[in-house]
């Protein structure tokens, strides 16, 4: 006897035949397939969104730390200065790619993809361990940021397939933090080929502090817009470098003039050479390859002092004037000294701190009666510099802002 399959069903002429039944089963299958489609359609552009989403928060990170650095800054309160980098943060995460994806599914672009922007403090920027303090809303050097696209705030991302299930919105968030710091260089490595901001000139911590405490005198405008310096008031007061009577602290016996970095031999060649690009390795040889003032940790190993003794030289040459035309409005960073021992030559100046400066004016002249070169404050980024957690021995000098979360 013939065996027949139970679906196997009897055609009108007697005989058997396999049933419908595959086309029922094609029908449930390729409805499973359009919900894999979906699936995968939808989590795939939700990835992207969520790559679009770590982007943004990138962006309005450094946005931000970029804003806390800006040299306008430097006549504005700290929180003044935060308040306008959370607007930046803002105004820049609203720019990015997630902000139109967004938009595609709120229809007017309400809301803010911007959760947060907090400004806190890591001792150390570079240990993804180390929890951000938000202790001192007055001594920041990180800004966190979070963003993220919630139906709750109307900035859900919009899902495609996924509708057919009722699942017509999802959620993607992301956080960064970048870092930015001018107070925490303890020195400098010098490196093959790569110009640095140290110049050998140097100011007395007095005068430094008089300066700060009382500096009234604003003749210059620096534009960072064009680079360029103008006749006129930009609200940050200037102080001349040298010498010394200008502000009325004859500190230093003799003409003073630059100090030496690496040698005391030094020629106006190298001091130009100092002027523009900074010491090189073969400068740095004396102080162990590295100018530091501080002990550091982590991958450099370096002897730490509490200070450096440096040589000086008496006088001004006119021909650094070419040198100093190059630099002007560039940011800079020159030394501070708390002690000079010697005359002249055989002048020994501590170092003690650096600080951040730009060039505005200079007469170095035979016919001028007082060489001069006026400077005003300014942020120097420099990579540099090595940045020390515990250092108190720098004032607008730091590493460029940088992700480091």
């Amino acid at each position: 006897m013939r065996q027949h399959n139970l679906l196997d069903l009897p055609r009108s002429d007697g005989e058997w035949r396999r049933s419908g039944v595959i086309a029922v089963l094609a029908a449930i299958m390729a409805t499973f397939m359009i919900a894999l489609l979906a699936f995968s359609i939808d989590v795939g552009y939700l990835c992207m969104a969520r790559s679009q989403a770590q982007h943004c928060a990138d962006a309005a990170a450094l946005a931000a730390a970029l804003e806390m650095t800006s040299n306008d800054n430097l006549k504005n309160d700290i929180q003044y200065r935060i308040t306008a980098a959370t607007q930046k943060a803002i105004e820049c995460a609203a720019m990015q790619d997630i902000a139109m994806t967004v938009q595609r599914q709120s229809g007017d672009g309400a809301g803010s993809v911007i959760d947060e922007v907090l400004f806190g403090r890591l001792e150390n920027p570079d240990n993804s361990n180390e929890a951000i303090s938000f202790a001192d809303p007055n001594n920041p050097n990180v800004v966190y940021v979070r963003v993220s696209c919630d139906p709750a705030k109307g900035t859900a991302v919009p899902l495609f397939f996924a509708r057919i299930f009722g699942m017509e919105t999802g959620v993607v968030s992301a956080t960064a933090v970048a870092a930015f710091s001018w107070d925490r260089t303890a020195g400098f490595i010098a490196e093959p080929e790569k110009p640095n901001t140290l110049m050998p000139f140097a100011i007395s911590e007095e005068d430094w502090n008089n300066y700060v405490a009382t500096g009234t005198e604003d003749n210059w405008t620096y534009d960072p817009r064009t680079k360029t310096v103008t006749a006129g008031p930009d609200g940050i007061p200037e102080l001349k470098l040298f010498p010394d009577y200008e502000l009325g602290q004859k500190t230093v016996p003799g003409n003073f003039g630059t100090v030496d970095i690496g040698s005391d031999a030094n020629s106006t060649a190298r001091l130009i050479r100092q002027i523009l690009y900074g010491p090189t390795p073969e400068d740095l040889v004396p102080f162990g390859d590295a100018l530091m003032i501080d002990s550091v940790t982590g991958t450099v190993e370096l002897v730490g002092v509490t200070s450096l003794d440096f040589g000086g030289d008496t006088g001004i040459s006119a021909g650094m004037k070419s040198a100093l035309e190059q630099i002007i409005g560039d940011p800079k960073t020159i030394m501070i000294y708390n002690n000079v021992e010697g005359p002249g030559n055989n002048a020994v100046f501590t170092i003690v701190k650096f600080v951040g400066v730009r060039v505005l004016d200079h007469d170095l002249t035979t016919a001028a009666k007082k060489k001069q070169i006026t400077i005003q404050p300014a942020i120097v980024l420099d990579n540099s510099t090595v940045d020390v957690s515990d250092s108190d021995s720098s004032v607008y000098v730091g590493k460029p802002i940088r992700l480091v979360r």
